[in-house]
């Protein structure tokens, strides 16, 4: 990692100078990865295991090491008895008691860091729990030469003065970033560089003392102060003869003994319970607050396990096979939309919770985590954790917590939730596994599917991807046998529903005609009567962008980039990607009839669909963005999106025009089981 700009590139080293070489070399030698970014970083260091750290060290420890004259953060990913040739500085000091991920985590870590091509450091943050990386800082504290000095001696150096002096009222140590806001906020010429030169010259004189540390973790353990009633007593006499004397102590008193779980301290008199404590009537002590993801699930879901039907049954007794013999297998759930695979995926977990395993689902879009969340914690309750970048830092912390402590042992969620630190998987469930939202585009660009399919593989567990138009790729292994994966079809829907009817329509016709735009008219009339009904409509849009082809409107002709095969015009470019320029004719006839044109996006087409005139005018946009779109993002799965879910299962008669993730939003009838 490099310093930061403005910081001083000369530190002094944190560890005394006395723990640089261990006297008697121990026989054992740790192997640590150091959380640094740099392609010459990515090796194993080798450091010396100090006696009070020895039966504390493990494989997974988050450790404190020196490097180079600094102290940095790292992993220990393994020991050795050989020590290299090169003089062996002692591991500082651990930071975390628990070790962050055991050997099979490590396994893992190894093996995306050679699948993908990435650093093993990469690889193994992707296990770390949320929040609990620690950045280096530097801070800054006056010596004992500077505690004695005067300001008056640095008067030809105003700028060191002024430092100094900032340091000097301070009193103690102060981060970097914290004296260089203060600087600023006094003088606006106290520029970072400036008072990293002024602090590397005090340093040299002697006067200030620079080191590196590492900050406090981003995100702990929430904790607050509960009282509650000291003893068995007969509180009513204690509390009667406190109201005469002191009506707020007897107030307090009466609310605790009311509440057998305690009451926290915030919501009492801090005066009144202060003097019940030094009375001995008052017990206070701190408890950890979970910090619960906001209840977005949809409720009203179905609470017992349904009878499967023959096929769903099939797929079923394979899971329960492999589970029963605790051995590793496959299992691609081809089904159409409706033929049931949800209920399959219940089943199959309730079989590993009662064999005392666990479970992981994974689902490639936050907005999908409503639904199957009602779902699963109608079944489960509160076994279920949840994990997705909807969450805030806390709360995944929390969930992250829980699932560690083996609180929880069903976990849902997006593709980091793979990562699940989980005991003893039992069966991992990836919906929906055709799904692109499940490769990882930022380092480690790892797929959660292949990752998925490695724990399975380690904890001897059972994986089911489920998917109605699955990858060439999976339903090709699943075809041949191949890497354990078997194919298991479910070719009809609950209660044998047709599919519904699929009609195309040629827009080509409709401009002939004078008429032509985002929506035919085939589908307004379609739409018009679906509404008179008192039905629902649900309108699809897959686009991004505000312009995404570029048409004849007299022959149908579409205008396509040899370099760039998707056109995409966003306004926020300005600009035509894909092509330089638009061209200003037709490349077959003179006539000037090419035009921008998109199906939508979302708050344009509501615009146009609104006039039309509809029975009831009322419409919602899901997805996009804008004033009547519903942004995708962290907090979407317990905003609008949300509300508009609720409003499908009230069967509130609107249209709704989203994008492909909407989808998850099935109709109130349409439930998969039988």
């Amino acid at each position: 990692m490099t310093e930061r700009e403005g910081q001083p590139r000369l530190l002094a080293d944190d560890a005394p100078q006395a723990e640089d070489t261990a006297e008697d070399g121990p026989e054992r030698y740790a192997q640590v990865v150091v959380d640094q970014s740099g392609r010459a970083l990515d090796r194993e260091f080798t450091y010396s295991i100090p006696a009070h750290l020895e039966d504390d060290l493990r494989v997974g420890g988050y450790v404190l090491v020196p490097f180079g004259r600094r102290r940095v953060a790292g992993w220990v990913v393994g020991f050795t008895d050989d020590p290299p040739d090169a003089r062996i500085r002692p591991v500082a000091d651990l930071l975390v008691d628990a070790p962050v991920f055991d050997d099979g985590g490590l396994a893992l870590a190894r093996w995306m860091a050679e699948h993908y091509v990435c650093s093993l450091r990469d690889a193994v943050r992707c296990l770390m729990p949320p929040g609990a990386g620690r950045d280096p800082r530097t801070v800054v504290s006056l010596t004992p030469a500077g505690g004695g000095a005067s300001p008056h001696e640095l008067s030809r150096a105003p700028r060191q003065r002024q430092v100094f002096e900032a340091v000097r009222e301070v009193g103690e140590e102060i981060d970097l970033s914290d004296l260089q806001s203060v600087l600023a906020e006094q003088d606006p010429t106290a520029t970072g560089s400036v008072v990293a030169s002024a602090l590397g010259s005090l340093a040299e004189r002697g006067l200030v003392r620079l080191r590196r540390a590492l900050a406090p973790p981003r995100v702990r353990e929430l904790r607050r102060q509960v009282a509650r009633p000291a003893g068995d007593r007969d509180w009513a006499t204690v509390i009667e003869k406190l109201q005469a004397r002191a009506p707020r102590q007897a107030e307090a008193l009466g609310e605790l003994v009311a509440e057998e779980d305690g009451v926290p301290v915030a919501d009492l008199s801090r005066g009144a319970v202060r003097a019940l404590v030094d009375k001995g009537l008052v017990e206070v002590c701190e408890e950890a607050v979970r910090r619960r993801p906001e209840r977005a699930e949809l409720d009203g879901q179905q609470r017992e396990f349904l009878r499967l039907t023959a096929d769903q049954q099939c797929a079923f007794d394979q899971i329960d096979e492999a589970l029963e013999e605790r051995s590793y297998r496959g299992l691609l759930l081809h089904g159409v939309t409706g033929s049931g695979k949800t209920e399959v995926y219940l089943h199959a977990i309730k079989a590993a919770l009662e064999r005392g395993r666990g479970a992981i689902v994974l689902v490639p879009e936050i907005a999908l985590t409503p639904q199957m969340v009602g779902r699963f914690r109608a079944r489960f309750g509160e076994r279920l954790a949840l994990l997705h970048s909807a969450l805030s830092p806390g709360e995944r912390f929390d969930e992250w917590s829980r699932i560690e402590r083996g609180d929880a042992d069903l976990v849902v969620g997006a593709r980091s939730a793979v990562f699940a630190p989980l005991a003893d998987i039992g069966v991992i469930v990836i919906d929906e596994e055709h799904e692109r939202a499940y490769r990882q585009e930022s380092p480690p660009r790892y797929h959660a599917v292949a990752a998925a399919g490695q724990r399975a593989r380690r904890h001897q567990a059972v994986l089911v991807m489920g998917s109605a138009t699955p990858s060439l790729e999976s339903y090709h292994a699943a075809e041949r046998g191949e890497g354990g994966l078997g194919l298991c079809h479910l070719p009809s829907r609950i209660d044998d529903r047709p599919l519904p009817e699929v009609e195309i329509i040629d827009l080509r016709g409709e401009t002939l005609m004078g008429a032509g735009g985002t929506f035919s008219q085939r589908l307004l009339d379609a739409l018009a009567e679906c509404l008179a009904r008192g039905e629902q409509a649900m309108l699809f849009l897959n686009r991004r962008g505000y312009s995404t082809f570029v048409m004849c409107r007299n022959c149908g002709f579409t205008l396509r980039c040899e370099h760039v095969p998707q056109l995409r015009l966003h306004a926020a470019l300005r600009g035509l990607l894909g092509v330089a320029d638009l061209p200003p004719r037709h490349p077959r006839h003179a006539l000037p009839s090419l035009r921008l044109r998109a199906a939508g996006p979302p708050q344009v087409s509501l615009v146009r669909l609104r006039g039309h005139r509809l029975p009831r005018p009322r419409h919602r946009a899901c997805g996009g963005s804008g004033r009547q779109g519903v942004r995708a993002g962290p907090g979407a799965a317990h905003g609008p999106r949300h509300h508009v879910a609720e409003g499908l299962v009230r069967r509130d008669p609107q249209p709704l025009l989203g994008r492909r993730g909407e989808r998850a939003h099935r109709h109130a009838d349409d439930r998969e089981g039988p």
